[in-house]
This record gives C-alpha cells, structure tokens and sequence, in this order.
C-alpha cells in the first residue's frame, strides 16, 4: 500500500516545502534507499522558485527545500526532460501565485504597466485669439513649427513625446529638472516664432496604455497645473519643489490652488529664470 505524500504547511509565516515521500513497487524503494544521504542542513534554492523571494517575502521567512538539489549529482534520471528546468521555469508564476494565494488568502492581482515620471503638459497661450488674428493658415504653419520645435526640445532633454494634439503637447521624463529644462527650452523658441506659451509640471505614478498614452492621478493633476499657468508661465506642484530642493532651480510660490478633480489643496510654484 502506499503511503501519503508528505503536503507543504504554512506555519507562523514560513513555508516549508518538503521532499514527497512517494511509496511504490519494492524495486523503486530499494533504489531510493539505496542512493547517498544528502547533506544536513538545507539544499541550495531551485532557480525556479527564486522569484518566490520578491513576490512572499513582505509575509514572512521562507524556506525552500528543492527535491531535484537534494538528489545525487549525474545525469538526469531516465524518463526526465533535458529542458525540465525550463518547463518549471515557465510554470514558476502559476506556483508562486497558488503558494501566495494559500498563504495570504488573497488571490494574487496582475500588476499593471506602472511607473514614476514626470509629466510635462506645454501649450499655446491664448491660442484662439492668437488665430483671429493671424488667420487659419499663418496659425497652422506656426502650429506646425511649433510642435516640431517641441519635439527637438524633448529629445534634447532626452523625454518622450506623447500626444500632440491641438495646440499643445505631453511628454514625460524620467526628473523633474529635465521637464524643466524642457519647459524652458520650449518656452524660449516659442517666443522666436512670436508664441507664447504655459506649462505645467507634476511628478507621479501613472502606466501605460493600449495604445501608448500614459494615464493616472498624476498625468491629471500636470494637465489641472498647467491650466493654472498663464502666458510665459512654467508652473510645478509641491511635488516637483520638494524632489529639485537643492538644485540651481529656482522656485518661486505661487499659493496653494484646488485642482478641479483632485483630491486636497497644493501648492503651486513658478519657476523663475
């Protein structure tokens, strides 16, 4: 008769995984009693189940017993794949999920595309005035070279152009002081092509969408920033003047604001020079 396997138990936040004690035919037990003694103390971990450490440790210690370390070293027994290790590898997220779902009670969530950036939201001021009186197609040709020089800036500053539609644009940036820079760039060519322009600057999390945008709390509050500035105007959230503190920015304030759709006061700042 075969005996039970032995069942992995969580206990007080750590989890063992033990080696089954698998019972078969006589011929199976000789061999395995037959084969060398590993040594005391725990094996090393299985590569398959080191992305175990990053995804449990906030629960707890964790322990890892790998049956296929503990056997004898050789070639890999009849009837096991080369690429075992691979499969395993394959299938680790699935066995972590199940072992975090059993040991939390919380059925594991796909984080999403998620990430920290600074958000640059620059437009045209007054742009439809400025459109009455040039006449549609000297405001269109001034759009085209407008944006053009926008893209030149963000590459500059080594950013990423994400929208540009209508009269404005949206990029993102890996710091505060090169959105700044940015903004400053920009705002100093729009004034050689007789524009001007407004910005607004916010750091945050925010992920990526389907098709490319960025999207968040974040990206809200620059766009509700930006719409606080007028012509000539780099205005940043608290935020931005808390991560440049130090820096040769210089910051001027500007009062503390309610951002339509954002929760709480903040604070607002422009940046001078």
């Amino acid at each position: 008769m075969n005996t039970p396997a032995e069942v992995p138990y969580a206990s007080h936040g750590t989890v063992h995984l033990g080696r089954q004690a698998l019972a078969g035919d006589p011929a199976t037990m000789a061999t395995a009693a037959a084969r060398p003694a590993p040594q005391p103390g725990p094996p090393p971990m299985d590569p398959a189940l080191e992305p175990c450490l990053s995804k449990l440790a906030p629960f707890g210690r964790f322990i890892f017993y790998s049956r296929q370390r503990a056997s004898a070293p050789g070639p890999a027994p009849a009837g096991v794949a080369p690429d075992a290790g691979k499969q395993a590898n394959r299938d680790a997220d699935q066995v972590l999920d199940t072992i975090e779902r059993f040991v939390t009670g919380v059925q594991p969530v796909p984080s999403p595309d998620r990430f920290l950036g600074t958000v640059l939201f620059i437009d045209v001021a007054e742009s439809t005035k400025l459109a009455a009186e040039v006449g549609d197609g000297r405001f269109r040709d001034l759009l085209t070279g407008f944006i053009h020089m926008v893209r030149r800036q963000v590459d500059r500053y080594q950013g990423q152009l994400v929208d540009t539609a209508g009269d404005g644009a949206l990029a993102v940036f890996d710091s505060p002081a090169r959105a700044i820079g940015c903004a400053k760039g920009v705002r100093d060519g729009a004034h050689t092509l007789g524009l001007a322009v407004r910005a607004g600057i916010h750091t945050g999390e925010m992920e990526h969408g389907r098709a490319g945008e960025v999207r968040g709390i974040a990206v809200h509050t620059g766009a509700r920033v930006a719409a606080l500035a007028g012509p000539g105007e780099i205005l940043v959230s608290r935020t931005i003047r808390d991560l440049v503190a130090g820096s040769p920015i210089r910051l001027e304030r500007r009062g503390t604001h309610e951002l339509k759709g954002v929760p709480g006061p903040w604070e607002i700042f422009a940046v001078t020079g």
